[in-house]
């Protein structure tokens, strides 16, 4: 009897560490998916903060360049497109000089040149020494 009482409490030990590995069992994977979850969020986190921190660096590299940005260029395209309408309307200042003038203009600066100053060569016994 004795025994078999023994045999029943060993039943109900081994069945509690069936239930217990069990529920660790699905502790584990719901703590391993919870992780993995958290990895996911935090690479794609990190991605995204590299892909602009990659942004930012080439936007200062452009603007230490000194290049002008789309918005610049698309605006003075519309200025020389609104200044070549006054020209050809007859309404802007530009279009009130010929071309024949600024033919002669360009000529005349074309003409005049430097004169070259040329050095007397000193010898060694002209020199002072102070």
């Amino acid at each position: 009897m004795v025994l078999g009482t023994v045999r029943g409490y060993i039943q109900f030990a081994n069945g509690l560490t069936n239930v217990t590995r069990q529920w660790a069992t699905a502790t584990a994977r719901t703590q391993i998916s919870a992780v993995v979850d958290e990895i996911i969020e935090a690479g794609r986190a990190n991605g995204e903060m590299v892909i602009g921190l990659v942004h930012a660096e080439v936007d200062r590299a452009v603007a230490g360049l000194g290049l002008v940005t789309r918005d610049d260029f698309e605006a003075l395209g519309r200025s020389v497109d609104r200044l070549v309408a006054l020209q050809g309307s007859g309404r802007g200042s530009a279009g009130t000089m010929t071309k024949k003038a600024v033919t002669k203009k360009a000529v005349t600066k074309k003409a005049v040149t430097k004169k070259a100053v040329t050095k007397k060569a000193v010898t060694h016994e002209e020199r002072t020494y102070d």
